[in-house]
């Protein structure tokens, strides 16, 4: 089995249990690695008017029900953790799906909605031409964008003002690969020597930094740890979006919410481990 490989945003996995998609489906039937964190934005047109996140926060919430933003589609991670930071600030606002944040974004500069959340690969170009803002990000320190026209700017990490709602969100960023937790030892661990080599060399490293991702390099227990608590806060998410299959609740299913989460305290007698090499 080690010459099938799935490449996937890590949280998928799980999800697919609780869409309904594949019955008994969860992080723990895949050896994951992580290549790539994709930090999640928040931004606005060029001529929304607003200069921080606050200010657009307390207009949504002026007018509750009324404002509109802009994801990747409905279940996707990008709706879920930027729902998930609404929710931490009490903002009521009307989710429209489109079919990838690009799209999201070039609606926002056509006025058809009030801002997007988006990775910042999806709309990094957009920033530095200067026709979207972006008011905050999930990236854990400031992110500098340099325009086209040589003016640049700093944008808040939004673990500043909002920590818990970032790292929640910052957790369903991270693209890999994975093999079937069935694959022998030999073959994992020659993937692994593969994979470390690729994500670590110089090439790799520029690549994903032009398209606004940050390079990582994970995999073994610290990589099942990210992966337990990215089951946790998809499925209870998509189940409190009522985008849950009908009859499918995590707790039912043996997932803990993110309040309750404990890694340590997981049943992991049939899982397999990670050899050593």
């Amino acid at each position: 089995q080690g010459d099938m490989a799935l490449g996937y945003l890590l949280p998928a996995a799980s999800s697919w249990d609780v869409l309904g998609y594949l019955e008994g489906s969860t992080w723990s039937d895949w050896y994951s690695f992580a290549a790539v964190q994709s930090p999640f934005c928040f931004s606005v047109s060029k001529n929304s008017g607003y200069t921080t996140i606050e200010e657009v926060f307390d207009a949504a919430k002026a007018a509750p029900g009324q404002m509109k933003w802009g994801n990747a589609g409905i279940g996707s991670a990008i709706h879920l953790s930027g729902q998930m930071l609404l929710d931490a600030v009490d903002v009521d606002a009307i989710a429209v799906p489109y079919s990838g944040g690009r799209e999201a974004a070039t609606n926002v500069m056509a006025g058809e909605i009030d801002w997007v959340w988006a990775s910042v690969g999806d709309v990094k170009d957009l920033l530095e031409s200067g026709d979207l803002v972006c008011l905050g990000t999930v990236n854990t320190q400031e992110m500098e964008i340099d325009r086209v026209d040589g003016t640049s700017y700093q944008v808040p990490s939004l673990f500043d003002a909002y920590p818990e709602a970032a790292a929640n969100a910052a957790a369903l960023g991270y693209y890999g690969m994975a093999l079937p937790r069935t694959t022998e030892a030999s073959q994992l661990l020659a993937f692994q020597a593969a994979f470390d080599k690729a994500v670590n060399s110089d090439e790799f490293k520029e690549y994903a930094e032009s398209l606004g991702m940050i390079p990582v390099c994970i995999h073994g227990e610290e990589m099942d740890k990210m992966m337990a608590q990215a089951e946790s806060l998809y499925a209870w998410t998509l189940y409190d979006q009522n985008l849950a299959a009908k009859g499918k609740n995590p707790a039912d299913m043996g997932i803990p919410s993110i309040a309750d989460f404990d890694y340590s305290k997981l049943d992991l007698s049939k899982v397999n481990p990670w050899p050593q090499g």
